[in-house]
């Protein structure tokens, strides 16, 4: 028991630092995103969704997941951080030379030369993510998410004030790829201070590194495919001014909700990786962290979805209007796909990397038939709907595909309804409001703060309905608990 309470008490230390940085980086993220989407145009924005697709299919070679591998490892030695710190590095040169080298021939598949100048000078990144401090793996393995707060929030904001100045000076899409640069130097940088161990080429440790990492590769090609395909196809049927709303909307979308609740998975992966060898703990550890992922996704993503037109008229402008519609479903579809996120570091912390690239994979080839299908019969609207969808219906496969049944996916439902149905009656009354003749500041206000009392109030309702049982609720109140201690002493 008190390994038990010792260890639950680091995961929620660890969560709160987590959700601290992610939420404080992606505030100075929603800053810069509005201050760019005053200074830029939509066209600017439609070239670097084009540029950034190859580049995220580069990045791929360079996820191979060795940092998760270190984080995993029962007892990494000198060898390990070395050979996975050797294995990055050839990684980035050789990404950094196929970009450069191939970037005349992605400008001409895209029907665009200006992507050629473009993946040229982004090339340089990927050769300083290699040189990146493996050894910062320590910090999620220890649970050192305080250090890691400070490291990021200064990397950060080097590179928030870079590309802002950039953009009011230049007032072209070259802000935002040097602001890519910026942030990938700064991080090198400080990532040698923070934690200063100097590593050295081995491939000792090749072996056991890639038998773990390799799945991850597979993973992550899987992961581009449902991030990146519908963007690939939108590019070769539509031009740069009618994708950057849609890439905008879904950038937003994630901003709002991926981008708050990934950081909970770097908690959970050393905590999880705790409690492996103890089956029954660790299926109630997930059980727990589904609920509580669950109250917060739901009521971001359909509240999101709810107030879309309202938001892109404040946050964004009026030119960014076209927006809204693409909005609403990738909300949704970004609700739908982080509820079972937890499902990943739960996995990974069991050395199923497998088992992961498989749930992948079957989103991918889902995702790819939907969206194919949409492109070829409908439009833009149609394909965001159904990328949306595809999350919907893959959701209750990580239930048989992750825990082996299907007798298991009444259990993993069971946290979600509490938060799903007061999310619901949370929508609904903000529908309800419907349009009045306000500005679009304060309806967008009154909408929000209407959404905010009625799923709390609603939430917690139905918690004391059902007898004040353990779960995300019981969690929020102890994590509330500990913070007025902490400010009371």
């Amino acid at each position: 028991m008190p390994d038990s309470k010792n260890l639950t008490s680091k995961v929620v230390q660890a969560s709160f630092w987590t959700v601290a940085t992610r939420w404080t980086l992606r505030s100075l993220g929603l800053v810069s995103l509005v201050v760019l989407a005053r200074l830029l145009e939509p066209e600017d924005y439609g070239l670097m969704a084009m540029a950034m697709t190859f580049v995220a299919l580069m990045d791929l070679f360079m996820s191979w997941g060795f940092e998760t591998a270190i984080v995993r490892h029962p007892d990494p030695r000198r060898d390990h951080y070395d050979t996975a710190w050797t294995l990055q590095f050839f990684n980035g040169l050789v990404c950094s030379t196929v970009v450069f080298s191939t970037a005349p021939f992605v400008a001409e598949f895209f029907n665009e030369p200006r992507l050629e100048e473009m993946l040229h000078v982004m090339a340089a990144g990927f050769l300083l993510m290699g040189l990146n401090n493996i050894g910062l793996a320590d910090l999620q393995r220890n649970f050192q998410f305080s250090r890691e707060f400070r490291y990021l929030i200064v990397c950060r904001l080097s590179s928030f004030a870079v590309t802002i100045i950039a953009a009011y000076l230049l007032r072209s899409y070259w802000a935002l790829i040097i602001g890519q640069l910026t942030a990938a130097a700064v991080q090198l940088f400080f990532g040698y201070i923070v934690v200063p161990r100097r590593p050295r080429f081995t491939l000792s440790r090749s072996a056991d590194i890639l038998s773990f990492s390799v799945w991850l590769v597979v993973r992550n090609f899987a992961l581009f495919a449902t991030t990146r395909f519908d963007t690939i196809v939108i590019s070769r049927l539509y031009s740069a001014e009618m994708i950057g709303p849609y890439d905008m909307a879904k950038n937003v979308s994630g901003l709002a909700i991926s981008e708050s609740l990934h950081p909970l998975s770097r908690a959970l992966l050393p905590g999880f990786s705790k409690i492996s060898d103890d089956e029954r703990r660790a299926l109630a550890a997930l059980a727990k962290a589904l609920g509580i992922y669950a109250t917060i996704v739901l009521p971001l993503g359909l509240g999101l979805a709810s107030v879309a037109e309202e938001f892109v008229h404040v946050v964004l402008g009026e030119k960014w209007a076209a927006a809204a519609p693409f909005m609403v479903f990738f909300a949704v579809g970004t609700s739908a796909q982080f509820l079972v996120a937890p499902f990943g570091p739960f996995l990974l912390a069991q050395g199923k990397s497998r088992t992961v690239a498989v749930l992948a994979c079957t989103h991918a080839l889902v995702f790819i038939g939907l969206v194919g299908y949409a492109a070829h019969v409908g439009d833009m609207v149609m394909i965001a709907a159904c990328s949306a969808a595809v999350s919907v219906i893959v959701a209750p496969l990580y239930s048989r595909l992750g825990l082996g049944s299907w007798s298991t996916l009444g259990w993993m439902i069971r946290p979600m309804v509490r938060p799903l149905v007061a999310a619901l009656v949370m929508v609904t009354a903000v529908l309800a409001v419907g349009t009045l003749p306000l500005s679009p500041a304060i309806m967008l206000t009154a909408k929000v703060s209407l959404g905010i009392v009625v799923y709390g109030g609603c939430l917690a309702v139905l918690w004391l309905f059902a007898g004040r049982p353990e779960g995300p609720e019981t969690v929020f109140l102890d994590v509330a608990a500990s913070l007025r201690r902490r400010v009371s002493w």
